[in-house]
């Protein structure tokens, strides 16, 4: 190809591609204005919708905003409403724990700078008219740039009362100037107070507040707390405000089985005898052997409940161990936990010849031993190359003997009859090394051998109660046991609890958690156990006029040669033995060697004295009739009373000449002890557990006790009861005979039913 035509070539070329470019230049004129027009469109939207959303927002916050200032100029707010904590009783229904709402006064002093001319001059007439406050305590206040501000605290309800009284009259004094007379930065902040109102008085039993709760404000806190309630200010269906209130549910109120008297007396009885003794515990319980209820529970040292951090409320030994510890040290507040804790649940300790009764029940029930057996004691014996002495020589000595004499020996042997697998057996089914299941925070179930560690030394020290670790409630709570027909019962301090419209919604159940041994077991060790008072180490329990059972103890805390030795001082009583009313364990704890040397060997006259001041308190009869131990009563099966009315289980047991006691009240008996069905002897008291189903109206029986008999009778017949009239000896001819013994009194029972009363 010449040049000619390749020029000719590229020059065709060159147009071809100037009309493509024109034809596609021309075809984007076309498509560029729709494309133009898509997106504007689509950024359009886009804007719109983030304008709508900006403006949706705006629109919420403001409406929020403005809602939160209406409500918060014309009404409370929304706040909860603190519930009353329910109140602590004992059983007698004597108040002896409660809380009250106090108030602290605050001014919203930042809110109060911004009102007002006129509302301003209304806030500071009520600081000088009303609250008394200065010009230069005015001053004060208004320095701080602060929303909380209190000008008086811890107020009673009836200063709000006054408050709100005081400003309806200003009101309705401005009301006639055609002004408005008000306050919205004046506020009452409502708390709870809890007042223990006898300070010391069961301190450890009932509990207090540190953070937080002990005792039995920590045991039963989800029935004494209650439910909050709600204040709400809303706007009505017509636009206007309103306050909208859910009242709090108030906690509920809990009956203790607590003897205020008795425990008062405990409480008092404790003290000398501790510091005599020079001991580093003390502990005194009272119980009721049928049912397990704790009557008193006291220990040493104390502290006062309403203040339990206060040094000056100890006694006077612990005072001079606090001034050892540095304040606030972690060794200060160890020991402060230590006395805080209940000691007669928490601490644990050798029971000592407490146990003996135990040894020998468990034989007797087994039938390995006879209650006539003779027992030979040396003063000692040697196990696995082990010298195991006796606290004296006794030579030869029977079953009753052994226990009322405290007989290391006999118990030894008798032990050894039983063998290991049942001695531990028996040892758990009385509830040794397990919880008791006392309501009671943190109780310790102790430590027993196991089964393969009871050797032969083992088994010989345990027989009498050494080497092996128990609490005081368990002790007792055991004890009972063995004098209540045979059966274990649970202990607890809180009867029922009821809401605050007065219905019950917890009972606490006393039926017997299970048997442990033969009813005539337990008959013949109750009479063996008043050999104790009669002839044995228990000789200074004797009350002239009551027959009374126990067994002393004298426990050895650790080993003779240990630095830390100490001793341990018991005794476990019960009186009348015929039908126990009254369970009491005194206990000196950690006694040292020293003060024991000396002379300090028993704490018998200590229950003797406790024992005394509840006989003359509850105005208990004399009673001298007591069977000689040493035989097995027969026993007879009881009969069924569940479901019976009141009357209609009196008649009965009337008939059939049974001692009878009641428990709560109401209508018709819910239970029984001793149980139908079981084996108990003629003279073993039936327990009648009352409940109420609404059926008929009861009424609380009048306490007669020390009136003129044909006083009583008209107090009783008024109140809508049958008096039934026992005279003792010719008082029925002695016109002057007064009531010293009472059936029911203080129960609350149907009208129509039979009280027996007993004159003199």
């Amino acid at each position: 190809m010449n040049d000619r035509e390749r020029q000719v070539r590229e020059y065709r070329q060159k147009q071809a591609a100037k009309k493509q470019n024109l034809k596609t230049a021309q075809r984007w004129q076309r498509l560029k204005l729709p494309i133009l027009a898509v997106v504007f469109l689509v950024v359009l939207a886009l804007m719109i919708a983030e304008m709508r959303h900006w403006q949706d927002f705006a629109g919420e916050a403001y409406i929020i905003r403005t809602v939160n200032q209406v409500l918060n100029r014309h009404g409370g707010g929304d706040g909860l409403v603190e519930p009353i904590r329910g109140s602590i009783r004992d059983r007698n229904s004597q108040v002896l724990a409660l809380s009250s709402i106090t108030y602290n006064i605050v001014v919203d002093v930042r809110n109060l700078q911004r009102r007002n001319e006129h509302e301003y001059a209304n806030n500071m007439r009520i600081f000088s008219e009303f609250f008394g406050m200065s010009s230069h305590e005015i001053d004060a206040m208004l320095a701080r740039d602060t929303h909380y501000f209190p000008i008086e605290r811890g107020v009673p309800y009836s200063r709000k009362v006054e408050f709100e009284a005081w400003m309806a009259e200003r009101a309705a004094e401005a009301r006639q100037d055609e002004r408005r007379f008000i306050t919205r930065d004046i506020s009452f902040s409502g708390t709870s107070q809890r007042s223990y109102m006898h300070g010391p008085l069961a301190a450890p039993v009932l509990g207090f507040n540190h953070g937080v709760w002990w005792g039995l404000e920590h045991y039963y806190h989800h029935l004494l707390a209650g439910q909050a309630g709600r204040n709400m200010t809303v706007f009505g269906a017509d636009g206007h405000i309103m306050t909208q209130r859910i009242p709090p549910v108030h906690g509920g109120d809990i009956i203790t089985t607590l003897d205020l008297n008795i425990q008062r007396i405990a409480e008092e009885n404790i003290i000398p005898w501790a510091e005599m003794s020079q001991a580093a515990h003390g502990s005194i319980i009272v119980m009721t052997p049928q049912t397990g209820e704790i009557i008193a529970m006291v220990q040493y040292p104390g502290f006062d409940a309403n203040n339990p951090s206060l040094i000056e409320g100890l006694t006077t030994q612990n005072v001079a161990h606090f001034d050892e510890l540095t304040h606030g040290s972690q060794e200060f507040f160890d020991e402060l936990f230590r006395i805080w804790a209940n000691f007669n649940v928490t601490a644990t300790l050798e029971p000592g010849s407490i146990y003996k009764s135990f040894t020998a029940a468990k034989a007797l029930d087994m039938g390995v031993i006879s209650a006539n057996q003779v027992f030979y004691c040396h003063g000692y014996v040697e196990r696995a190359g082990m010298r195991i002495g006796c606290w004296r020589r006794h030579g030869q000595i029977n079953l009753t003997q052994a226990i009322a004499e405290s007989c290391n020996m006999a118990h030894i042997e008798i032990a050894e009859a039983v063998g290991r697998e049942a001695f531990w057996r028996y040892q758990r089914d009385f509830g040794f090394g397990v919880i008791t299941g006392i309501d009671l925070p943190g109780e310790n179930p102790g430590l027993v051998f196991a089964v393969n560690e009871l050797n032969a030394t083992e088994l010989a020290t345990s027989s009498f109660g050494q080497r092996f670790t128990t609490t005081p409630i368990q002790s007792i709570a055991a004890f009972a046991s063995l004098i209540n027909g045979g059966y274990v019962v649970r202990p607890h301090v809180v009867s029922h609890v009821m809401s605050p419209d007065g219905s019950v919604i917890f009972s606490q159940n006393t039926s017997p958690q299970r048997a442990v041994i033969a009813p005539e077991i337990s008959h013949w060790i109750r009479r063996a156990m008043a050999a104790t008072v009669t002839d044995g180490t228990g000789r200074l329990a004797a009350i002239e006029g009551f027959t009374q059972g126990g067994k002393t103890a004298t426990g050895e805390q650790g080993l003779q040669d240990d630095p830390d030795f100490t001793w341990s001082l018991s005794y476990i009583g019960y009186f009348p033995v015929e039908n126990p009313r009254y369970l009491i364990q005194v206990l000196l704890h950690d006694i040292p060697p020293e003060v024991y040397d000396d002379g300090f060997t028993s704490v018998v006259p200590m229950f003797r004295e406790m024992a005394t001041e509840i006989i003359r308190l509850r105005a208990i009869a004399p009673c001298t009739a007591v069977e000689t131990p040493g035989i097995l009563h027969e026993s007879e099966f009881v009969e069924n009373f569940v479901g019976m009315g009141v009357q209609q289980a009196i008649n009965h047991l009337n008939s059939l000449g049974r001692a009878f006691d009641f428990n709560g009240g109401g209508n018709f008996v819910a239970s029984q002890f001793p149980p139908a069905g079981v084996r108990a002897t003629g003279d073993t008291p039936i327990v009648l557990h009352l409940g109420d189903d609404g059926r008929a109206p009861l009424v609380v029986v009048p306490d007669v006790i020390g009136q003129p008999v044909d006083f009583a009778r008209e107090i009783l017949t008024q109140s809508g009861f049958v008096p039934r009239v026992i005279y003792s000896d010719l008082a029925h001819e002695n016109p002057d005979a007064a009531v010293y013994q009472q059936m029911a009194r203080g129960l609350s029972l149907p009208t129509g039913t039979d009280i027996l009363i007993h004159a003199r």
